[in-house]
């Protein structure tokens, strides 16, 4: 019947449905039924069932409107829709929806940025690692002497500090970053070398300005003013620390001011960084990866707009809405593309590489490390994510993940780990933070980063989520490689990926599949595989995270939540909609009992070690499976009160309860002490205290 109603005429298919496509009424009875499946589960002591399924009912019609052919009701509903995409869809999604050669490109993208950098940072570790072991007392004028660049004075200041070892590893990072300019000028972002270079980053511009005489900082802020403007038009961006120490040094030492004159500064003004100035600076410890954290962004980002990449002609910085309109219209002259979806590709392309790399508030920054450390920093919180395992198995298959656990436990046969794809304790998008800059608290300096850090290790979070990874790799790959093996999966094969890779790079990377090769087009399919369930990079964010850096913190602790959502709306929305409907029930039931059955295990694992006396029921199932999507027990509860305002909003908010409790100094903010206040707290043991 659906083929049928297909070839009736559209106008005709409105006036007899009203809608635009038949598939929406199963869709609206599919939500309904799952509604009072939920209901089922909502009920009161008493047994009276909740208004769920008539809830359901509105936001189905609100749906049903958005396809209407009535405009009014159409448009009413259709704003929403797409900010409802704007703010809660996956970038992956919509762009994989429009063009999957382009999402393969920009997960390639991605991953080329994580691998080049732990590459770099790899290969200069034993040289910063040794410089941040060098007394305080001796930092200051070894500092100076590193960000000058004069390799006599290098060497006496290490020997003064006593590591003259340190020399033959400085020269190693220093012919790394010949071989990093090199390959930018060969890119066109520069157009000479120096001998000697080695990045200076102002860390403090204002302070750096105070210390100058006025027509240094006149020149300098007029300078910043200019390229700030530019960048912001070009790049919709703001001007990285990078790029304004740039401008800065480059204007101290007499170089071009960016009119093609010579600056009015004769001699090398401040062609040595003195002491005094050195703590305007990054210390050379941090510069050198700063630097190269920079770079490989830059030189990853020359690399995915290939031909289509447009530089200003005297900064050699990107022109953004150029390079990106080249590779909307050579999608677009490809047929990959219509023209409605060019303007929605671009508009994502800027929000990624526009203010999507941009950095939100230190301070802001800050206060949301210190809240994850808060709310994540616990031992349960390390078991809630062995849940993943269990999402492997609904994605990857049993005996894929199975397998994967016994690879990882034994080391045998050899497995493919997060390191393999660039991944070094990356966690998820969410917890990313672009500045390890201290601050300062009543006169310390404090890194909330590191801080982060430590808790997650310590608390076991970061060890789960390592395995969790490594366990969805693995399992990925012996996927994966069944499918080479057979007609049946080489057919799997195609019809997942046939629209990302050529039909030349599918028969290499089914072979290379067989071979049990980690090739280059191994690693990108297994990054993809793993992106499609954790949000692991930039793509795996709603477009309004990517515009707003600050506007992040709304986010928090809704990153993994909304990828939940994502693969719901990937393996069942997607099928009801292909008139799939067997398969859409199938995948269904496999991620709903993935993330019930997941969530429910932890769960009772959470509550032995808290101490709660609460019994295991196969209920916890279902009520897990909606906690996975926001709906926490507070949440529940003020549903079942019969407040869905408050519960919406509770499940839409920021953790702001715990900056509540604390301040409030309430004594149950001892559960926000990372790693053990939250058993603390549980077993009510403040009689320890008195």
């Amino acid at each position: 019947p659906t083929e049928g109603t297909r070839k009736i005429p559209a106008g005709r298919r409105a006036q007899q449905f009203g809608f635009a496509d038949p598939e929406l009424l199963v869709t609206i009875a599919v939500l309904s039924g799952g509604a009072y499946v939920a209901s089922l589960f909502m009920n009161d002591k008493d047994g009276e069932k909740k208004d769920s399924l008539s809830k359901a009912g509105i936001l189905a019609s609100l749906a049903t409107f958005g396809r209407s052919h009535v405009h009014g009701l159409s448009d009413m509903a259709r704003s929403p829709v797409a900010g409802a995409e704007r703010f809660l869809g996956m970038v992956s999604t919509r762009v994989g929806d429009m063009s999957p050669k382009l999402l393969r490109r920009m997960r390639d993208h991605e991953q080329g940025v994580l691998t080049r950098t732990n590459d770099y940072l790899k290969a200069i570790a034993p040289f910063v690692e040794g410089l941040r072991k060098i007394p305080e007392a001796a930092r200051a004028n070894l500092d100076a002497a590193i960000l000058t660049g004069d390799i006599g004075k290098i060497t006496t200041a290490l020997g003064k500090a006593g590591r003259p070892e340190l020399v033959a590893e400085f020269r190693k990072a220093r012919t790394l970053l010949q071989q990093v300019g090199a390959e930018l000028m060969q890119r066109g972002k520069l157009k000479g070398l120096l001998p000697d270079y080695y990045p200076r980053i102002v860390t403090d511009v204002p302070g750096l300005l105070k210390a100058l005489g006025t027509e240094e900082r006149t020149l300098i802020e007029a300078k910043l003013e200019q390229a700030s403007r530019k960048v912001m038009k070009e790049a919709l961006r703001d001007l990285t620390p990078f790029e304004q120490s740039q401008i800065i040094n480059s204007v101290l030492k007499g170089g071009p001011t960016g009119t093609g004159k010579p600056g009015f500064l004769k001699k090398r003004i401040v062609g040595e960084v003195t002491p005094e100035l050195a703590q305007y600076y990054a210390p050379a410890s941090e510069s050198l990866p700063l630097y190269l954290r920079a770079v490989s962004k830059e030189l990853e980002k020359s690399r995915f707009f290939g031909e289509n990449l447009v530089r200003d002609p005297v900064t050699g910085a990107v022109n953004l809405d150029e390079s990106i309109g080249n590779v909307v219209r050579e999608e677009r002259n490809a047929g990959r593309i219509t023209a409605d979806q060019a303007m929605e590709l671009g508009d994502i392309l800027k929000s990624r590489f526009g203010p999507g790399e941009r950095s939100g508030s230190p301070i802001l920054q800050s206060v949301k490390n210190v809240a994850y450390a808060g709310l994540l920093g616990h031992v349960t919180s390390a078991i809630t994510q062995l849940g993943d395992v269990v999402l492997s198995a609904a994605a990857h298959g049993m005996l894929p993940t199975l397998k994967a656990i016994q690879q990882n436990l034994t080391g045998k046969p050899a497995r493919v780990t997060m390191r393999d794809l660039g991944m070094i304790d990356h966690i998820a998008e969410e917890f990313v933070t672009a500045s390890r800059k201290p601050v300062t608290v009543f006169g310390h300096q404090l890194s909330t980063a590191k801080f982060l850090e430590k808790v997650f290790k310590y608390s076991g979070f970061s060890l789960v989520d390592k395995i969790g990874k490594n366990v969805s790799i693995q399992a990925s790959k012996n996927k994966l490689e069944g499918w080479a093996k057979s007609p049946a999966g080489l057919r799997q094969l195609q019809a997942k990926y046939g629209k990302a890779y050529s039909p030349t790079e599918l028969q290499q990377l089914a072979a290379d599949l067989r071979s049990g090769e980690l090739t280059p087009l191994v690693k990108s399919v297994l990054f993809s595989e793993l992106s499609d369930l954790q949000p692991i990079s930039k793509l795996e964010v709603p477009q309004a995270y990517l515009d707003n850096p600050n506007g992040r913190a709304l986010y928090m602790l809704k990153g993994f939540m909304l990828k939940q959502a994502d693969i719901v709306r990937r393996n069942v929305w997607k099928n009801i909609k292909a008139g799939n409907y067997g398969k859409a029930t199938e995948q269904g039931l496999r991620f709903g009992l993935a993330l019930g059955i997941g969530g429910a295990t932890t769960q009772w694992i959470n509550n032995w070690l808290l101490g709660r006396d609460d019994p295991a029921e196969l209920s916890d199932i279902p009520v897990n499976m909606l906690k996975t999507f926001g709906w926490s027990q507070y949440t529940l509860d003020k549903m079942k009160q019969g407040k869905p305002f408050e519960a919406v909003v509770d499940m839409a908010a920021p953790p702001y309860k715990m900056f509540d409790k604390i301040i409030a100094a309430d004594p149950s903010a001892i559960q926000y002490l990372p790693i053990v206040g939250r058993v603390y707290y549980a077993r009510d043991w403040f009689d320890l205290l008195e």
